[in-house]
């Protein structure tokens, strides 16, 4: 076959030569993708990464196509030092176990890896996070929480999921779960319930209008999102007596909303359980 021609479904067809401007010296292609020019000249050396032509003893240049195979280095180097890495970690593990220490130790686990992923979240998802967390203060007081119990989650960690990366995914999967599921029409009117319940503190919690609010909530819970009256239970009990709770849901509703909101349930569920027993009364 001629110089210029190539096979194309068994015949040969001629090709244009890659021109002057698309060939790229070797500082370029360092540049471009942040190899080092040593990185460059050691891959020639070796017959890894051959440049397409040179100018004299000196000047490597480089083609459309060496960008390409350059590309594909990069992304296997990449995975064979993940798979390293993952390997030597599993070599002090077994070496650990070996002198009979504790194989699974918050040090193997570190989460700040975990943490810049949710940092990174909350930068460039400011309005998914309002969507999924009611606020942006409501995200940095969980994420404090989580920081607070930082070792003993890493050993949770380490346990569950084997590596802090596998950790991570499965946050990130849960956060697009959980954004399409507050996508749902009920969910978003419960919501704006709860909020609505917090509006006003100085209502008694047994007016009418309250518990119409309280009533609504649970029929949508027990008929469209398959609560239960447990979740209520936990609502009234908790609202009132959990203080991490209280803080937390407090940034949503106000100071003294989350409070109101489980007297407002406690109420509820009284006047279900006296209604009931009444209903005992008549038949027996």
């Amino acid at each position: 076959m001629e110089k210029g021609e190539e096979l194309e479904n068994g015949k040969r067809v001629e090709t244009q030569p890659e021109s002057e401007k698309d060939m790229r010296m070797i500082r370029e292609v360092a540049k471009l993708t942040g190899v080092s020019i040593r990185t460059l000249q050691y891959y020639d050396e070796i017959g890894l990464l051959k440049p397409k032509r040179r100018e004299g003893s000196r000047y490597r240049l480089y083609g459309k196509e060496d960008l390409e195979r350059l590309q594909q280095i990069l992304f296997f180097r990449e995975l064979l030092t993940a798979k390293r890495d993952r390997l030597n970690g599993l070599i002090r593990l077994l070496k650990k176990l070996e002198r009979g220490e504790e194989a699974l130790s918050f040090v193997e686990f570190d989460l700040s890896g975990y943490f810049e992923m949710l940092e990174r979240f909350r930068t460039q998802n400011p309005k998914k996070v309002k969507k999924l967390f009611g606020s942006l203060e409501m995200f940095d007081w969980t994420v404090e929480k989580i920081r607070r119990k930082e070792q003993t989650l890493g050993k949770k960690v380490a346990e569950q999921y084997g590596s802090v990366e596998n950790f991570t995914r499965s946050i990130e999967d849960g956060f697009q779960q959980a954004e399409n599921l507050m996508d749902n029409p009920w969910i978003q009117r419960v919501r704006a319930c709860y909020q609505e319940l917090a509006s006003d503190l100085s209502r008694n919690v047994g007016d009418e209008d309250v518990q119409d609010i309280v009533k609504e909530i649970v029929q949508i819970g027990e008929t469209k999102l398959h609560a239960t009256g447990k979740a209520w239970e936990f609502v009234a009990k908790a609202f009132q007596e959990n203080p991490g709770i209280i803080e937390g849901n407090d940034l949503l509703y106000g100071k003294g909303g989350t409070e109101y909101i489980g007297r407002a349930f406690a109420y509820y569920l009284d006047s279900v359980k006296q209604g009931r027993e009444k209903e005992g009364s008549f038949t027996n």
